[in-house]
């Protein structure tokens, strides 16, 4: 057999249970006051094909965090709380999601979504 080469094209593509220690390892990104993310896969870090996959963190009384969804698409899942997002379409309709605890959001490319401010902490 030869060495793993964790540099190598495809070396993290196999099957594997990612465990909390593993998220809370990786960088924690900050959106805004109150709004973060772990991101546990991406294209970058696992070739992943297309999606991204993150915990974020929604602290209480956190300012809103807008953002322009182009390139991938983007799961979360709902650990505690509610969680409050609204979604715009390229047309300009809007729609409200509101997943709580153990529901998944999709957040597929092509839309413009908003976490508005919100009293209450919740996890995606």
């Amino acid at each position: 057999m030869t060495e793993y080469d964790p540099g190598a094209p495809d070396a993290r593509r196999f099957p594997r249970v990612t465990v909390p220690d593993d998220v809370d390892k990786m960088p924690r990104l900050t959106f805004n006051t109150g709004i973060t993310t772990n991101i546990f896969q991406s294209r970058e870090r696992d070739d992943a094909r297309y999606p991204r996959h993150g915990y974020c963190y929604g602290e209480p009384d956190h300012l809103p965090y807008h953002w322009d969804q182009e390139d991938l698409d983007e799961t979360h899942y709902v650990l505690s709380g509610k969680i409050h997002s609204m979604v715009e379409d390229a047309a300009g309709r809007t729609i409200v999601l509101e997943p709580a605890r153990g529901e998944h959001i999709h957040l597929p490319a092509g839309y413009k979504h908003t976490l508005p401010a919100h009293v209450g902490d919740r996890v995606l």
